[in-house]
């Protein structure tokens, strides 16, 4: 429930994941903790990349990075 399934959500979790571990320091205990600063960074990485996401995905990646 709520998750995306297939081949472009596979690639959407490995880009997020990698900018993750690029962009946020490992003492935040809780994303929630995480700098919106940091949040907005990684979502412009992704809507800058060239990754052709859909509507939906933008919509679910908003979802997580800001919620």
């Amino acid at each position: 429930y709520g998750q995306l399934v297939g081949q472009k959500a596979s690639e959407l979790q490995s880009f997020i994941g990698m900018l993750a571990r690029k962009k946020v320091n490992i003492n935040y205990h809780s994303w929630k903790q995480v700098p919106n600063e940091v949040k907005n960074m990684i979502w412009e990485s992704v809507n800058v990349s060239n990754m052709k996401l859909s509507y939906v995905m933008h919509f679910f990646l908003f979802c997580y990075l800001y919620t």
